[in-house]
């Protein structure tokens, strides 16, 4: 059988599409995959771990087009990268589907998604079942992992809240630090981290831009006083990640929506409850029993409550965490530190024995395979009729950025 695979994605960088990329090629690489990578960035961070491997992906001859399957892991681009069969891995993060995104998704022969909230987001949207796909995301039990060492700098006898994220409305943070204030006051002994950057931006735009909107979620909304918030602008390696959650006690997340999720499934590996939103991607992995639901206060626009940088994200529905609920949550676990540690051995349970990288590599390998042996695949590369020397020149186009 065929196990040749065009790969179109980020896997260089250190965002969650570039961690899901680079997880899922080297996972696939071991189950024998052939594969071809067509990157779409055109910068390689320094010391990024796998490197080699990635760029010898790059450099491979030897691909025909007209009967490999191209996966693209990506958000929705305006056209598919072409091959005999063409599938998008992609994510959404509202409950209603923007027009041009089921426009665009419908170019593709089939669609991955990696939780069900996004499955059955789309089925009501109307794309076709049969060309749907659930392939979860995932993580290196192995390295997030309790009782790693900590990190010294944020060692602390104070109960922590933990946040790893993009600092913006969609993440929720205006109403992380809304439950924060209304949960404790400066005199708990309680502390909230919080590892982010402005909407993607660099260490130095964060520092000025955080804390002024920090100064402006506390006058819109009365709040005097903060317990303690200790902010991480600098990027932190994936390696030393595991010593950072064990300087903490509970992950919080009160996203406006989310396909996974996936430093709240990196904290439940480490042995971290988390308290969660109560829709999206992480409810297929995290639920009452080892971590914490939040209500949803209602499902609501965002176009006129912040500046939308996505413009699929327009007039479409999200969830909004109920923050006195979320509140209550954070001050629960605050007062039963047994009940979170219960938790939070379930956390790591739940993860490492469902949603590891290599479990996800299955299940995709497991697809790829059927399509390889479908009269449905086959029929399409009979009738190919795709142009080969115009794939051929994009992949060349690519690939001369890493030689």
């Amino acid at each position: 059988m065929n196990k040749d695979l065009i790969w179109y994605g980020p896997p260089f960088s250190y965002s969650g599409y570039a961690q899901h990329n680079r997880a899922m090629l080297f996972e696939l690489q071991r189950l024998g995959w052939n594969i071809f990578l067509t990157p779409t960035e055109e910068h390689i961070p320094s010391g990024l771990a796998g490197k080699d491997l990635l760029t010898a992906m790059v450099n491979k001859p030897g691909c025909d087009t007209k009967k490999t399957i191209s996966l693209n892991l990506i958000p929705p681009p305006s056209m598919p990268f072409y091959s005999a069969y063409t599938i998008l891995f992609t994510t959404i993060e509202s409950l209603t589907v923007h027009e041009g995104f089921l426009s665009r998704i419908c170019q593709f022969d089939e669609v991955w998604v990696p939780c069900q909230a996004n499955f059955n987001s789309l089925l009501k949207a109307g794309y076709p079942k049969k060309k749907l796909f659930v392939v979860p995301e995932g993580v290196y039990t192995e390295n997030f992992k309790p009782f790693v060492a900590p990190m010294p700098e944020y060692t602390s006898d104070k109960f922590t809240f933990f946040y790893h994220g993009d600092w913006s409305f969609r993440k929720g943070v205006d109403i992380l630090i809304r439950a924060y204030a209304k949960a404790f006051s400066r005199t708990d002994n309680v502390r909230l981290i919080m590892l982010t950057h402005y909407q993607g931006g660099d260490s130095k735009l964060s520092k000025t831009i955080i804390p002024m909107e920090v100064r402006f979620i506390c006058k819109k909304y009365g709040l005097t006083e903060l317990p303690k918030i200790e902010f991480i602008f600098d990027y932190i390696e994936d390696a030393d990640l595991p010593s950072l959650y064990s300087c903490t006690d509970v992950y919080v997340a009160p996203t406006r929506g989310e396909a996974w999720g996936l430093p709240i499934c990196q904290a439940m590996s480490c042995g971290k409850p988390a308290i969660v939103t109560g829709w999206g991607g992480q409810l297929d992995f995290c639920n009452n029993k080892n971590g914490f639901i939040c209500d949803i206060d209602k499902f609501d626009i965002m176009d006129d409550k912040c500046q939308l940088n996505v413009d699929f994200y327009k007039l479409q529905k999200f969830p909004f965490c109920d923050v006195d609920h979320f509140a209550e949550l954070m001050r629960y676990c605050y007062e039963n530190r047994e009940v979170v540690k219960e938790k939070g051995k379930k956390a790591r349970k739940t993860i490492e024995e469902s949603f590891t990288w290599a479990n996800a590599a299955k299940i995709a390998d497991r697809r790829l395979r059927a399509i390889y042996e479908s009269n449905t695949y086959n029929a399409n590369v009979q009738s190919s009729k795709l142009d080969e020397r115009i794939d051929k020149d994009v992949i060349k186009g690519f690939a001369s950025r890493y030689l």
